[in-house]
């Protein structure tokens, strides 16, 4: 039986300006290559009114860490209020959005032990004991592998938005 520990939990941030979101896709696959996880579109939704547009994106990023434990990112993207533009610098015109942009990233550590010593009860017990109150051997063994690549994930879309500040 596959448990889910939860490590990071809605790590968030709100951007309100201009982007390209063409370009907030390929920051996210540039980082799905670079880091070797996989990519899976959960959820798009995209409602259109007369003025303006509303679109949610839910990704979930995997990669294994090892045989029986597996690092996940899930990226929740929130677009509201945007609004299609060209702008035009000089003699070239580029398509760009403007609008609201809520991102959350979550980290999760899934582990299967199935068919092992340890997942019979008493074993699952003395272990949850043993890393619960003595050392985090199991449980928090991949921890840090998950806080820090949801930690650069990011950093990584932060630092898209804020290249549009100014």
């Amino acid at each position: 039986m596959v448990e889910k520990h939860l490590v990071v939990d809605g790590k968030r941030f709100n951007y309100s300006g201009m982007f390209d979101i063409n370009e907030f896709f390929k920051e996210v696959d540039d980082w799905t290559d670079n880091n070797k996880f996989e990519r899976e579109t959960k959820k798009k939704l995209e409602h259109v009114s007369a003025e303006n547009k509303k679109m949610e994106y839910v990704f979930e990023l995997w990669k294994n860490a090892a045989d029986y434990a597996k690092v996940i990112v899930r990226l929740k993207v929130l677009f509201e209020d945007v609004v299609d533009f060209d702008l035009k610098r000089g003699d070239h015109k580029r398509n760009m959005q403007k609008g609201r942009v809520l991102v959350i990233i979550d980290g999760f550590l899934e582990t299967d032990l199935e068919n092992r010593w340890q997942q019979k009860p008493a074993y699952v017990f003395i272990r949850t004991l043993y890393d619960k109150l003595v050392w985090k051997f199991w449980l928090g063994k991949y921890d840090g592998v998950v806080a820090s690549s949801c930690s650069d994930f990011y950093n990584k879309l932060f630092a898209y938005f804020k290249k549009y500040k100014y």
